[in-house]
């Protein structure tokens, strides 16, 4: 008989919101000034998934720039206050994922785990009235090591069995798109289903608890 998933963790950008366009934007903004760029392609091919300082610390480095503390942590600024003000009040969790995490799976523990930190995740789940349904976010600024280390899921299945006692590794289900994000969840030892596009998800979680 097949495990029955109770806990499902989901990936924010690029998973639960289509928002690696404003991030490759946001990049842009923070590192023209140092004549820094990458173009569409060549970002999801090697940017999206990772943390931010390796962000900022590659785009400079190859524009021939030494990533100093002070110069990444500049650029880094720089790319959140862009994202917030051009993203974070425009970005929402489609409509008919959120009906179906907030009515057809309402007995399903949900989480976020994400890279990202709370200034851009938080305000697009409040938008959307999804902060209450999440038992609680694991993001980056809230880890020491980011994916594709296992912590972020590991704290996640943590935080998890507090809430629920008796729940198991076993019965939790891990959705992401990126590579890094798939080798977290797996590191942690939890199931992963691949999202190739956020347009995917609601699919995906269909196919994967219908079961339930």
């Amino acid at each position: 008989m097949a495990t029955v998933t109770r806990a499902v963790f989901l990936d924010f950008d690029g998973t639960l919101v289509d928002s690696e366009t404003f991030h490759h934007q946001s990049w842009l903004a923070a590192v023209a000034h140092y004549n820094a760029s990458v173009d569409w392609a060549d970002y999801v091919r090697r940017f999206v998934g990772k943390t931010d300082s390796w962000a900022g610390r590659t785009l400079l480095a190859e524009a021939g720039h030494e990533p100093t503390a002070d110069v990444l942590a500049e650029v880094v600024a720089a790319k959140h206050a862009h994202f917030r003000k051009h993203a974070v009040t425009t970005l929402a969790v489609e409509d008919e994922i959120r009906r179906y995490l907030l009515d057809e799976i309402s007995d399903t523990l949900l989480a976020i785990v994400s890279s990202s930190p709370t200034s851009d995740v938080q305000p697009v789940l409040e938008r959307s009235g999804l902060l209450q349904r999440f038992e609680f976010l694991v993001l980056g600024n809230m880890v020491s090591n980011h994916k594709p280390h296992p912590e972020p899921y590991l704290t996640a299945v943590r935080q998890m069995t507090e809430r629920a006692p008796g729940l198991t590794p076993g019965e939790c289900l891990v959705f992401e798109d990126s590579e890094s994000g798939i080798a977290s969840g797996t590191a942690a030892g939890l199931e992963v289903v691949a999202v190739p596009e956020p347009f995917a998800l609601l699919g995906l979680l269909r196919s994967r608890l219908q079961q339930r």
